[in-house]
């Protein structure tokens, strides 16, 4: 036998033996819808992404282990397995590389789910159970009963006149939010505080899981898309469903999950949202919206020192957090509204005006929502108090008024980010068509 081809052969004797000795057969990695197409798989679990992309049943039995990725599987989803955690939104995933916020650490909000440094540092960030001085500025029972008032309007209502292009242009602008979340970009209706280690909340994290799926509808062939849309608008409506129930019957949890749990049911209205269907989304998802908007407004929308006449002194601040999460809640509400208004002239039922929200705050400047860290934001708030010394502009401002013709409404125009622009789209379109 020539040498060659006998140092080849006890080469392949000596792989045989050692693979006998250790008995770890080699396995593959692909999925099994991967591996049986004969194409490549990026082995991200639970969902590759030609199956996300293809909306197929991803399969890994069989296949080597590898680390697990950041996002919940389906029947995590639907069957309510997370739900075992002592906290109500206490669990926090692994990073995944779609999901991961170039961030510091952020605001946690569970006491359980507090992911303790290896160097502790002074977090003033950090919850420390005190009842955090937020009011309530508006009629809270108006707010819940406001789907029902496009049906049957009170007296004292006023309708608005909204057209269909108008509210195609807030369904496109709010369906952009969950699209944002699932590429690893914070919507104008969220802050980086809510963030842990870079991390989402669970009800976010769900929700983008959730995007993504969606996003896959439009590949493949229209039959199956069509039965893929089936399964995840099932998916969707589920989770909202468990969202609603945990939420407004709160049992543990702080108004962080909240404001998490209202941002992430939002998104998922906004994509169950089919302006050519009917119903364009099922109502009893729209009623149980207005309780979650109900209880954001219970719990105070308003910190007092951005009320003139609370302020005990000029150089008076509230806390980082304390004011982010008021404005968060206010983003949301606003984005309850916006949806709403777009549901309705869907449906062909009338709109009628939020006066309840006349009061409250209109959205911050961008450089102040998106300040990088407190010292930031504390210098840019005494930098907006002095500029506001008699109140920052109202949502009843942007009513009925010519832009070029109102020097407060120009001084916010020119400061104001992404969800204030809409807003000013959205008033300005309705005044138009008076």
């Amino acid at each position: 036998m020539p040498p060659k081809r006998k140092r080849q052969e006890d080469a392949e004797f000596g792989s045989l033996w050692m693979h006998a000795a250790t008995n770890t057969p080699p396995r593959r990695k692909a999925c099994r819808q991967c591996f049986e197409a004969k194409v490549r798989c990026n082995h991200t679990r639970p969902v590759c992404s030609r199956c996300t992309r293809l909306a197929l049943h991803c399969d890994f039995s069989g296949a080597a282990k590898e680390p697990r990725s950041s996002i919940p599987t389906i029947s995590d989803l639907t069957t309510g397995r997370e739900a075992s955690n002592t906290a109500l939104y206490g669990t926090r995933h692994t990073a995944d590389p779609a999901t991961v916020f170039p961030y510091p650490t952020p605001l946690s909000t569970s006491p359980q789910a507090r992911a303790t440094p290896q160097h502790p540092a002074p977090n003033p960030l950090t919850p420390d159970h005190q009842p955090i001085p937020l009011v309530c500025t508006v009629d809270a029972e108006r707010v819940r009963d406001r789907w029902l008032a496009g049906w049957v309007p009170a007296p004292d209502q006023r309708p608005k006149n909204l057209s269909r292009g108008t509210a195609v242009f807030i369904h496109s602008v709010l369906r952009a939010y969950p699209q944002m979340l699932c590429r690893g970009n914070l919507p104008p209706i969220m802050h980086k505080l809510q963030l842990v280690d870079g991390t989402l909340p669970l009800p976010l994290a769900n929700t983008a899981c959730i995007a993504r799926m969606w996003e896959g509808l439009g590949e493949g062939s229209k039959g199956f898309a069509e039965g893929g849309r089936a399964m995840v608008r099932d998916t969707t409506t589920a989770q909202m469903s468990k969202l609603g129930a945990q939420t407004t019957t709160p049992t543990t949890g702080t108004p962080w999950d909240l404001v998490a749990a209202v941002q992430a049911y939002v998104m998922y209205a906004t994509l169950l949202v089919a302006p050519d269907s009917t119903p364009v989304i099922p109502q009893h998802l729209m009623l149980t919206l207005q309780d979650l908007a109900h209880a954001v407004c219970q719990s105070g929308l308003v910190h007092p020192s951005e009320i003139p006449s609370e302020r005990s002194s000029p150089g008076s601040r509230p806390a980082w957090s304390h004011w982010v999460l008021a404005e968060a809640k206010r983003r949301a509400l606003i984005a309850v509204y916006l949806l709403d208004d777009c549901v309705n002239v869907f449906a062909g039922v009338s709109c009628i005006r939020g006066d309840e929200l006349a009061q409250l705050p209109a959205p911050c400047s961008e450089k102040l929502w998106r300040a990088e860290s407190e010292e930031t934001w504390e210098r840019l708030w005494d930098v907006h108090v002095a500029e506001w010394a008699g109140g920052g502009l109202r949502l009843e401002e942007l009513w009925g008024t010519e832009v070029r013709g109102d020097e407060r409404v120009e001084r916010w125009v020119r400061d104001v980010d992404a969800l204030g622009m809409t807003v000013l789209g959205v008033t300005t379109a309705i005044s138009g068509n008076r």
